[in-house]
């Protein structure tokens, strides 16, 4: 056989129960001329024929193929350079395409070549190889290579852990995690269990499981139509443990397609509310299934289901907030009693990231792109990757019994100043102290985009660098972010003895002595009675204990200690993660709450 016969393949499945009352034939024709009413018609997809007689093992199979020429995005940058009937101006790339389905009563498989996997992109279940992997390996099996995790709460968005030697997912720490990706080795009786025979295994397969699964070994057609037949006998099995600890809305029944739909009229009316009040930063990661191809693209752009224009002129470098929403609901002239329509807006937006070539890398609807914690009929949900789930009470218990854990050992013993009703943000809380003898403030003092503290306070052989927010929320997650930034930098420099980032915050709060800004002019002239040796000498040598701070936006304050009372469980993960992540580095990490003005009379009227 010759060896072009052979590739490694990934296998999508599409979520068939999308399609009510369809057989999957005829949900094959809807998926693809869905895709070619949004291409121009010579980048269709079109049906190829199948050579007669194959044996597809009960399966039935449609192929499809495209192919279209594309101008480079680097002829632009050189047409004012060069003479209108040069070669290279003419020059196309050409792109061809293919995907194959492969189906039978109830299972239909897919997969693609090139661009083919933009096709299935919005049918497919994303869960699929970690179905596949859950079915044919133990927990305890050292068969492990690669996780890639996606975080339920936390600072840490996703993340990928090689390892060195086999590793067992029992040995992992699965709490507030989303499995969405896995290498392992297989043995030889795993890799039987997909349909290999053994001499096909002398040597062990490897497989990778997330949204597809793949065997990590080049096979030809009829091997593929094996192991597809293996994977549909392992789907009616129950799996051998349960990999992901939250329980996913499956979009299949009346009651659960009910719940996503006030799941997600819930999520469009909040980003509804923040576009009236121009407030782009929602708390929603936005972030792509793909999100190493996604946060590596060069530029974004949307435009809408069925259809093929672009909505922005210009695209955008980044999507770091939710302006490019808020901007494509200016462009279309929506006001906000259209609640309706702009839900149906948002649900048609697509989102769209190219390489430095003009590439598209990858594209999916505003919703698979967004990622966060969401509060309906007193339970707890996440949406990831386009997919709902709904957290068990036992991952709420954990959560608190360890968050209760963390702050009994990390609570404060000294105080601060109350938070006046009158304070609006952290810029009026923070300038109280001003002036104060052992304090000096450096909210906004932004050197190499870190802030090293909102408040530093000077106690004999004790630094505190005090972090500042208005509310335990999700905001907190920001904060934790920045706090392990500065400790990072302050703990390099205790080290080394390379203070030269230090110097900078220094002289970046000298530099507001000059500021039209009244807080900056008042920060920048803390200067004045304080050197810059000074102001190293409150790092060299000196015990660095790193304080989160919060006032709590309550409309009746709640008691730290009590943490069950508090609602967000990223602000409580964040602080969890926070403080592992410190006190592995051998940093201190000290949690104060911030009072109200009058904390006991309130308490006298609860």
């Amino acid at each position: 056989m010759s060896p072009s016969q052979r590739i490694q393949i990934a296998v999508y499945r599409i979520e068939n129960t999308l399609f009510d009352g369809m057989s999957n034939g005829q949900i094959v024709e809807i998926i693809v001329s869905t895709y070619n009413s949004k291409v121009p018609e010579y980048e269709s997809f079109l049906e190829q024929e199948l050579r007669e007689g194959l044996d597809l093992q009960g399966f039935s199979m449609k192929v499809y193929y495209s192919e279209k020429n594309r101008v480079p995005k680097w002829q632009g940058f050189l047409r004012p350079i060069l003479n209108e009937d040069v070669d290279l101006l003419s020059g196309r790339n050409k792109d061809v395409s293919f995907v194959a389905f492969v189906f039978d009563e109830n299972n239909l498989f897919a997969v693609s070549g090139g661009q083919g996997n933009f096709i299935v992109q919005d049918y497919i279940n994303q869960n699929f190889g970690i179905e596949i992997i859950s079915r044919i390996i133990s927990e305890n099996a050292k068969v492990i290579r690669s996780l890639n995790e996606r975080g339920l709460t936390g600072a840490v968005l996703a993340s990928t852990k090689y390892f060195r030697f086999d590793y067992k997912l029992a040995d992992d720490d699965e709490f507030g995690k989303l499995y969405k990706q896995i290498r392992a080795e297989l043995d030889n009786e795993m890799s039987e269990r997909l349909g290999f025979s053994a001499d096909e295994i002398r040597k062990h397969v490897g497989c990778i499981a997330k949204s597809t699964f793949q065997i990590s070994k080049s096979i030809d057609f009829s091997s593929l139509i094996r192991v597809l037949k293996n994977i549909a006998s392992l789907l009616e099995q129950e799996p051998n443990f349960i990999l992901n600890k939250v329980k996913i809305i499956a979009r299949r029944g009346e009651i659960n397609k009910a719940l996503i739909e006030q799941l997600e009229n819930r999520l469009y009316d909040i980003v509804v509310n923040n576009w009236y009040n121009r407030n782009p930063e929602l708390d929603f990661d936005i972030c792509h299934p793909e999100y190493e191809a996604f946060f590596n693209a060069s530029d974004y752009n949307l435009l809408l289901t069925n259809t093929k224009t672009l909505l922005c002129e210009e695209p955008y470098d980044e999507l770091t907030d939710f302006s490019f929403v808020f901007d494509a609901l200016d462009k279309q002239g929506f006001d906000i009693t259209q609640v309706v329509e702009i839900r149906g807006f948002l649900k048609r937006l697509r989102v769209r990231s190219y390489d430095s070539e003009g590439n598209v890398l990858t594209e999916a609807t505003l919703i698979k792109h967004l990622h966060g914690e969401l509060h309906l009929h007193d339970k707890i949900y996440f949406l990831i990757d386009g997919e709902w789930y709904e957290v068990e009470n036992d991952f709420i218990d954990r959560l608190n019994r360890e968050c209760e854990q963390v702050i009994n050992e990390s609570l404060e013993g000294f105080s601060l100043e109350p938070w006046l009703n009158n304070y609006g943000d952290e810029d009026q809380y923070n300038q109280q102290y001003v002036g104060e003898p052992d304090f000096l403030v450096m909210h906004k003092i932004y050197p190499d985009g870190f802030e090293i503290a909102d408040i530093v306070k000077s106690e004999g052989i004790n630094t505190y660098l005090i972090h500042v927010k208005k509310g335990f929320n999700n905001s907190m997650r920001e904060l934790a972010s920045q706090l392990a930034i500065s400790a990072r930098i302050v703990q390099e420099a205790q080290i080394s003895g390379d203070f030269q980032q230090i110097i900078k915050v220094y002289e970046g709060l000298e530099e507001k002595v000059r500021s039209d800004d009244h807080y900056f002019s008042l920060i920048g002239n803390q200067t004045e009675k304080i050197s810059k040796d000074q102001f190293l000498n409150l790092f060299k040598g000196k015990n660095i204990i790193f304080c989160l701070a919060f006032y709590d936006i309550a409309k009746v304050e709640r008691d730290i200690v009590n943490i069950d009372r508090f609602d967000s469980n990223i602000a409580k993960f964040s602080l969890i993660e926070l403080y592992r992540r410190l006190k592995s580095a051998g940093i201190k990490l000290r949690v104060i709450q911030i009072r109200r003005e009058n904390p006991l009379k309130q308490a006298a009227n609860l």
